[in-house]
């Protein structure tokens, strides 16, 4: 479990989770992943935002607060033990900042989770190296 912590505070770990792209301006705190900066894609076009830790309990649990200028949310990642192997639990929750995102909110919300199974296998699997 300790390698999949460590993966975690590397800032290319989170590219895909929940349409998170271009991951830069990575910062840390010691050895610890404190933030980054990143754009996602909505409805064609790229919208940047900033993502912080806001929880960390090594070597357990990572919880990120993301915001962009139409979209809030958190991203929990879990990391258990089971018969030696590591299990990832990745929980994303979002909600619009804007009266325009709110109204196409229902279709951006459908998106996310049709994506999401696809994206936490891609990142259960950079994680485990």
């Amino acid at each position: 479990m300790e390698d999949a912590w460590a993966a975690l505070q590397r800032g290319e770990t989170w590219v895909g989770i929940g349409g998170v792209g271009d991951v830069t301006e990575v910062t840390h705190r010691g050895d610890a992943l404190s933030g980054f900066s990143f754009s996602v894609v909505l409805a064609g076009r790229p919208h940047p935002g900033v993502a912080r830790v806001t929880r960390s309990e090594a070597p357990n649990l990572m919880e990120i607060g993301i915001t962009s200028k139409d979209i809030e949310g958190v991203i929990l990642t879990r990391l258990t033990a089971d018969d030696g192997e590591t299990v990832v639990t990745v929980t994303l929750t979002a909600q619009p900042r804007t009266m325009l995102v709110r109204l196409a909110f229902g279709a951006i919300s459908a998106a996310i989770q049709n994506g999401l199974p696809r994206q936490v296998e891609e990142f259960a699997a950079r994680i485990a190296g």
